[in-house]
């Protein structure tokens, strides 16, 4: 009777973990250069508003050693006064188009990094004026996993304030940018993005 329970119990978890996966989103494991929609995904940097900040990539390995991630690196100078790089990743292929992710809870990744602090973005077809929805992470030198619920993503407060609806999501961004000082060197990884 006992075993009977244990192995109930048993079959009760495996079936818990497995709906729970299901109702998770994966967007990108960095395995290609696309998302999950088969979009290609990008970097940026302040160039386009005349700044000289550098970003790079490279494949390095996942955590735990599975598969591949993105490893982004380079140099932040404040040519732009808030100098900025970033890795861009698409979640529509028209420009007029949006997700709604409303069904989920917030927003998982895996990193590692140099210590510096890191800014994860939500790019939303609302926001107009670029203060997006965001939330600052600090890397650590071994992969962890980062879980951010959506109630944690918050506007800077430079431009009209905005409220959070999960409805008209376009792009996810992994970004450092300067409030100060040049940042001489740095250097993030980032793996499994999904939607929780």
């Amino acid at each position: 009777m006992v075993r009977r329970f244990a192995f109930l119990a048993v079959i009760i978890a495996l079936m818990v973990s497995v709906m729970s996966a299901q109702s998770n989103m994966k967007i990108i494991d960095f395995e290609t250069g696309m998302t999950s929609q088969g979009l290609k995904i990008g970097t940026y940097s302040d160039k386009s508003m005349n700044g000289t900040s550098i970003i790079k990539v490279k494949s390095t390995e996942g955590p735990a050693g599975r598969g591949k991630a993105v490893d982004l690196f380079g140099t932040i100078t404040t040519d732009y006064p808030y100098g900025f790089a970033g890795l861009h990743v698409p979640l529509t292929t028209n420009e007029a188009d949006s997700m709604d992710v409303s069904r989920f809870k917030g927003l998982r990744f895996a990193s590692r990094g140099d210590g510096q602090s890191y800014m994860v973005v939500m790019i939303t077809q609302g926001v107009k004026d670029f203060d997006d929805f965001s939330y600052l992470f600090k890397s650590t030198a071994g992969w962890t996993t980062v879980d951010v619920p959506f109630t944690k993503f918050k506007q800077m407060g430079f431009g009209a304030p905005m409220k959070w609806s999960g409805k008209d999501l376009k792009a996810i961004r992994f970004q450092i940018q300067t409030f100060g000082p040049p940042i001489s060197h740095y250097e993030f990884a980032v793996d499994d993005v999904e939607f929780f």
